[in-house]
């Protein structure tokens, strides 16, 4: 099946996202094998004009997870023998503007080779014309949305498992991701807890990057106009990202830039260390919403406070302050900066606010110089100690000595 035999009216549209069929006519006769004998090209054939049905090398199973454009569902790689995971167009979502966003997020994806970035194995044609990309599995996967909620009802499992630290190299993880997204001129533009999915061996990805904008590139992704809603939902058209998490000059309906990615993940930093949003529990509408998030400070992260989950340390939720500034200019400049300005809590070399931080510094400074020179360190307890008696001792000798 051709692309122009499956709707004529997307030919052209497509064609624009890709070489010119001389072009892939070239690239598909290079490579190994005959292009009617490959499976792997058949969608490039088709659009360099080659005719022939794509052969049924994925068997589908269950569903995974749904979406506004489309589903993700499990299949098996019947010529690789593995299970994959499957991002299907709506049968409904036809229009050239969706098919284009679609494979734009295929060919997006595919170039991030990133270990926190899906790859993408495959993009074709199902026997009804509808595209698809196929992608690797993540094996008992789930998306922080679902860490989140189990902390917030209090599932002690969970709370001994995520530590303030885990949770922090968890953010961490997703810094390192926006920094190479970032490097390499691409914007996510919807990061939220939804789209950060966790593996069942640490591994954290960053998902979803249908909404992401390459530099230089003018086109934007184009979806629905901006419907009432909670702010949890991506929003496309007018505004592009999810309310809840999108920064404000997002809000604004202004382009994006990395420091947009690095607010959003500030929001579900706070969200994940306080289990409250950052602008508080808000019942009202999405304007609402969006006018808090243009105008109103920050709740300071550690005024909040639970039996099991504590209270989130001064000096992260400082950093959480930095990061959700209004201003661009005054946020972390980069997702380094804030992955950095995280690790040096974690190195216990956070700034001092209070007598508790000093503390808290003194002890982890005792700790790094007792690792790196025990033998010269490890009498320090004893001195303090004899230290304190004799001060002790001469203060009791002269309070009662001369008696």
């Amino acid at each position: 099946m051709t692309l122009q035999q499956a709707d004529p009216a997307l030919a052209d549209t497509i064609r624009s996202t890709v070489p010119g069929p001389d072009d892939l006519a070239k690239t598909v006769l290079s490579s190994s094998g005959s292009v009617s004998a490959s499976r792997r090209t058949s969608l490039i054939a088709s659009l360099a004009g080659v005719t022939g049905p794509l052969p049924d090398r994925y068997q589908e199973g269950k569903l995974l997870g749904k979406g506004g454009m489309g589903v993700v569902v499990q299949a098996e790689d019947r010529d690789l023998a593995r299970p994959v995971a499957v991002k299907k167009l709506h049968a409904g979502e036809r229009n050239p503007d969706h098919v284009d966003r679609f494979l734009r997020e295929a060919q997006l994806t595919a170039q991030l080779e990133h270990p926190g970035i899906l790859p993408v194995h495959d993009l074709g044609v199902d026997q009804g014309g509808d595209f698809f990309y196929v992608m690797r599995l993540v094996q008992k996967e789930e998306t922080l949305r679902s860490v989140i909620d189990r902390l917030q009802a209090g599932d002690e499992a969970t709370h001994r498992e995520l530590t303030f630290e885990r949770r922090i190299e968890i953010v961490q993880q997703v810094a390192r991701i926006l920094q190479y997204a970032h490097s390499r001129g691409v914007i996510h533009r919807d990061v939220k807890p939804e789209n950060i999915m966790l593996g069942a061996f640490g591994e954290v990805y960053l998902v979803d990057w249908g909404l992401a904008k390459a530099t230089g590139v003018s086109k934007d992704p184009v979806a629905q106009p901006v419907a009432p809603g909670d702010g949890s939902q991506t929003q496309a058209g007018t505004l592009l990202g999810t309310p809840r998490y999108m920064a404000p000059e997002q809000a604004q309906g202004k382009p994006a830039t990395a420091l947009s990615d690095v607010y959003s993940l500030t929001a579900v930093l706070y969200e994940l260390l306080s289990l409250h949003h950052y602008m508080g529990e808000d019942r009202g509408s999405l304007e609402d919403l969006l006018r808090k998030v243009l105008n109103d400070p920050p709740v300071f992260a550690a005024a909040h406070y639970d039996p099991k989950n504590g209270r989130v340390p001064p000096h992260l939720a400082v950093i959480c302050m930095r990061g959700l500034e209004k201003n661009p200019e005054r946020r972390f400049q980069s997702a380094q900066e804030l992955e950095r300005a995280l690790q040096h809590w974690i190195e216990g070399e956070g700034a001092v606010m209070c007598a508790v931080t000093f503390q808290l510094s003194l002890l982890n400074r005792y700790k790094r110089a007792l690792v790196r020179h025990p033998r010269v360190f490890q009498f320090v307890p004893i001195l303090l100690s004899l230290a304190l008696l004799t001060g002790l001792g001469f203060a009791l000798f002269r309070a009662f000595g001369a008696h």
